[in-house]
C-alpha cells in the first residue's frame, strides 16, 4: 500500500495587521508583534483604543478580500473567553485571542 503524496503547505502571512491598545500592552502581544516584524509584515496599525475599525471596501467582495488579508490582535472581554455553543450544531466556537 502506498501512502498519499501531500502537497507542501503554505504559510499564511497577513498583509495588514490591526493591533488594539490592550493587546499591544501585554507581553504576549509584544511577542506576536516581534514575530510579525521578523516575518516582514510592514502594514501594522496600532489603534488608539480597543475597538476595531470597520473594514469597508468598494463593495462586498472588496470588503471580504480585505478581511481575509487582515489579522486583528485583540484582547476579548472575559465573557468571550469561555466556550460558546453554536446552535443548532453540537460544536463549540473558541475565539483565539491574546489573554
Amino acid at each position: 500500500m502506498t501512502s498519499p503524496v501531500l502537497a507542501p503547505s503554505r504559510v499564511w502571512t497577513p498583509s495588514r495587521v490591526l493591533v488594539t491598545r490592550s493587546a499591544a500592552e501585554r507581553p504576549h502581544g509584544q511577542r506576536v508583534l516581534a514575530r510579525l516584524e521578523a516575518a516582514g509584515v510592514t502594514a501594522v496599525e496600532l489603534l488608539r483604543g480597543d475597538r476595531l475599525p470597520n473594514l469597508r471596501g468598494d463593495g462586498d467582495r472588496a470588503a471580504f478580500m480585505a478581511a481575509k488579508d487582515t489579522l486583528a490582535l485583540v484582547v476579548p472581554p472575559p465573557s468571550k473567553r469561555r466556550l460558546q455553543p453554536i446552535a443548532p450544531s453540537a460544536d463549540f466556537r473558541l475565539d483565539l485571542a491574546v489573554t
